[in-house]
């Protein structure tokens, strides 16, 4: 059975002790309950959540937030409160308060990272600076997810529940409100009452395929110019959501899509999985590295001289979002695995730092520092999690052709330097026998 880590903010720091201090999330785990309802926040359960527990990071985007901070019935700290709370809760409750982390926290954020120009280096150096970079690892991981329906259940109903939480504020017992007598907390009080008022969804209730294209395309290890008002697209991401059961399955339903028709795990092969000469030997023999960086265009082709592959897009969340999407493969249970051979491909394809100055001058990878030490760790490091045999036609079909013309290449070249190999191997031969007569000459003479 697969768990839970809870993403749970503190709502009593503001954004800049968050930045200072640099941990501004608990973790905790539970076990996944499939039963969600979807009128779950129109439950008690839910205004007793949106009373006690923090749920975003600032009051601005998450207005019932900061109600956990001013609502705490307890002498003991707010996050032992909060703890103490969200474990006692039940596993579907549970998977509701992520589902509001997401919907009224995470993706709104995300939203306004990547804004217009859909940058996804800048998008990442906006949470490296946030030091929220952990959340968005942790968000990914396959044992975190929770049901999809979940999350949309949440978007359709949260700005009606958010307007109820104004009334359970203020409806708080004496004792609660004696605690908000002085100055600084009416303050307070004041800007979450305001911020309750004016909290509106990022998104329409009906649209959130829009936006789980927009997670999908910056989770993906791959880099794509990112085109948001294709229609191909939005009508993809509707179907995705309806069918797939968590965001991590629509990441990897993303990238198959965007490999383009070819991937269609429904051509015939050979079924054996040959080894790839390296980047480097590959180049000298005469192979054009190019890199496929348009959703739908064929991902993997080899037409001669110039094999086209997808571009590796490496960042700070690329390593567990990959390791993830093959455990994904695995536990799927199906012989056919793409990502999995993709990057059993990659890790025969780079055998050194030079391997990896060769692909990345090609454009297929992208990210990392100009040395691209930490981009061969990766991929060596990933390699111990792919699952042999894995096979896919139509990469392993492409990457035969470029080995074929590796080794026709090799054979030309023996063939029309042949003279000079066979006099270069007779000078070394004679040079091995001459060494040989000497030293047995001078031994005889001692």
């Amino acid at each position: 059975m697969l768990h839970q880590a809870r993403y749970i903010y503190r709502s009593q720091t503001s954004k800049q002790q968050d930045r200072e201090k640099g941990n501004s999330i608990s973790h905790r785990k539970i076990v996944m309950n499939k039963s969600f309802e979807p009128d779950m926040l129109n439950s008690s359960a839910y205004q007793r959540c949106e009373r006690r527990v923090p749920m975003t990071a600032a009051a601005s985007t998450a207005p019932a937030a900061t109600a956990s901070a001013s609502t705490s019935t307890s002498p003991a700290k707010p996050d032992e409160i909060n703890e103490e709370f969200i474990r006692n809760l039940p596993a579907e409750e549970k998977e509701f308060v992520d589902g509001v982390y997401l919907v009224v926290g995470f993706l709104p954020t995300l939203k306004s990272a990547v804004g217009e120009k859909w940058d996804r280096e800048k998008t990442s150096e906006f949470y490296l600076s946030m030091r929220n970079h952990e959340i968005v690892t942790d968000i990914i991981k396959i044992g975190n997810q929770i049901p999809l329906n979940c999350i949309v259940s949440v978007g359709k109903h949260v700005e009606e529940a958010i307007k109820k939480a104004k009334d359970a504020f203020q409806k708080l017992p004496d004792a609660d409100k004696q605690k908000l007598s002085d100055t600084d907390k009416q303050n307070d009080k004041q800007k979450l009452l305001s911020a309750i008022d004016e909290y509106k969804l990022s998104f329409p209730k009906d649209k959130f395929h829009e936006v789980l294209y927009l997670f999908c395309w910056y989770y993906s290890p791959f880099y794509y110019k990112a085109a948001p008002d294709a229609q191909e697209n939005v009508d993809l991401l509707s179907k995705v959501a309806a069918e797939k059961s968590n965001l991590l399955e629509c990441v990897h339903e993303y990238v198959m899509h965007a490999w383009g028709k070819q991937i269609s795990g429904d051509a015939e092969g050979s079924g054996y999985v040959y080894s790839t000469p390296t980047a480097k030997r590959l180049r000298r023999a005469g192979v054009r590295f190019t890199a496929v960086d348009a959703e739908r265009s064929a991902a993997f082709q080899f037409t001669e001289p110039a094999l086209k592959l997808p571009t590796l897009m490496f960042d700070f969340k690329a390593e567990t979002v990959v390791k993830n999407l093959l455990a994904l493969e695995l536990l799927r249970g199906d012989y056919h695995k793409p990502l999995t051979r993709y990057f059993q491909f990659m890790n025969e394809l780079v055998e050194d730092i030079g391997d990896i100055k060769v692909l990345r001058r090609a454009g297929v990878i992208r990210g990392g520092s100009k040395a691209g030490l930490e981009v061969l760790e990766m991929v060596k490091k990933i390699d111990r999690f792919a699952t042999y045999p894995s096979t896919f036609a139509a990469i392993d079909n492409e990457i035969d052709k470029a080995r074929q013309f590796h080794k026709k290449q090799m054979e030309r070249f023996v063939v029309r330097h042949q003279p000079a190999v066979l006099w270069v191997s007779s000078v070394a031969a004679a040079s091995v026998i001459a060494t040989a007569v000497f030293a047995s000459r001078r031994r005889a003479r001692a």
